[in-house]
């Protein structure tokens, strides 16, 4: 995927906005995220400012991030971008869905969870301070074309 330095760095800005170091993704993280083949992302704007964002890896069906900026959150953003993640996974035969979540984060959990994922694995030490991680997972039944 082509994007600008400046885009990847409004991705970036965002994403510290959301999650605290050393969750939140550096500069050539989220380089290396958006330009790996397979890479899917999806922005929501309000006017010209990023609001949210859904990061996605089709290679292997996982949701990298999922990012609302924190004064527009609680409005839906989070679960219509990734409700429309899952349907390009889909819509691309893929056959499950993954995503690691932090374990303090409650909030991520549930939406995910609405959305019929469930824990597969604590991942322990999952992040660089020794955090851990839910591991959650969704299968993914192809879309029915009429």
């Amino acid at each position: 995927m082509k994007l600008t330095k400046e885009e990847i760095m409004e991705l970036v800005h965002l994403d510290g906005l959301c999650f605290e170091p050393p969750i939140c993704y550096n500069y050539r993280d989220m380089t290396n995220y958006v330009r790996r083949k397979g890479a899917i992302l999806i922005r929501k704007r309000k006017g010209k400012k990023l609001i949210a964002f859904c990061l996605g890896d089709s290679s292997g069906g996982n949701i990298i991030t999922v990012d609302v900026h924190p004064d527009y959150r609680r409005q839906g953003l989070g679960r219509q971008l990734l409700s429309e993640m899952l349907g390009r996974f889909r819509a691309l035969g893929i056959s499950k869905a993954v995503s690691q979540i932090a374990i303090d984060n409650i909030p991520s959990l549930r939406l995910h969870k609405s959305l019929g994922f469930e824990i597969r694995h604590i991942l322990y030490g999952y992040y660089p301070d020794g955090s851990g991680a839910f591991e959650l997972v969704l299968p993914l039944t192809p879309e029915c074309k009429s």
